[in-house]
């Protein structure tokens, strides 16, 4: 028997399920880090510092969390943009967060849900991305931000701890937009501690598809093995 959990919380519900220890392989989602690269099409915060959140238009991803991060954001600095991208009938779309907007019209954008292969330069051309999520299992959009040299911030909810490690950007209480703005804050005043070349190849080391994958067979031929 063998089960591959892709971060510490998945472990830590299998094992709760009754799956021995030594039965479950810690393997991660991977990538395509050929896809998802770096731009060097301008210098981050050169014209202002992007946001980006790409994901479900849902109060469980935190997006109102992270909107009303931004009314504090916005009261310290002027020059922070955020754009969401995600939005569909059956997702959530813009208007089910009017109230929150309000009085924000002229730095969030809502953008409708994209096809996959616009992901990477959207990503790419962000400066900082978000996941404000009450739980997610691991964050597959954390990785493909990282795999474009972008750090993160992202909510204690399970999977980004075992992503977000030092260096890569910032871990914040979940529903807390005070420590979300400080997370992000933290990153955008202290961007130039963030090696963004050193982001991507950490990213590539780990969790690029094809490694993965390779871990993936590996465990496969071993739970094989042992039937024989």
């Amino acid at each position: 028997e063998l089960v591959i959990a892709s971060s510490g919380d998945v472990r830590e519900r299998v094992r709760e399920l009754g799956v021995p220890d030594e039965c479950i392989r810690a393997i991660p989602q991977g990538v395509d880090c050929s896809l998802f690269r770096e731009s060097t099409e301008r210098k981050p915060g050169v014209d202002g510092w992007r946001l980006l959140y790409v994901g479900r238009f849902d109060p469980r991803k935190g997006v109102g969390v992270l909107l009303e991060a931004m009314h504090e954001i916005r009261r310290q600095r002027a020059d922070v943009r955020l754009r969401l991208v995600g939005g569909s009938p059956v997702s959530g779309t813009a208007a089910d967060f009017a109230d929150e907007v309000r009085g924000l019209e002229d730095c969030v954008e809502f953008v409708d849900e994209r096809p996959h292969e616009e992901i990477p330069a959207l990503m790419a051309a962000a400066d900082l991305f978000v996941l404000p999520s009450f739980y997610d299992s691991f964050g597959i959009v954390l990785v493909e931000a990282m795999a474009c040299g972008v750090p993160v911030v992202a909510t204690r909810c399970g999977g980004p701890e075992d992503i977000v490690v030092a260096g890569m950007g910032e871990l914040v209480a979940v529903g807390d937009a005070g420590d979300l703005a400080r997370g992000i804050l933290a990153v955008v005043e202290g961007y130039g501690e963030y090696d963004r070349a050193g982001i991507r190849r950490r990213v590539v080391e780990r969790y690029d598809y094809r490694g993965v994958a390779e871990r993936i067979y590996g465990g496969y031929e071993e739970a094989v093995a042992g039937y024989g």
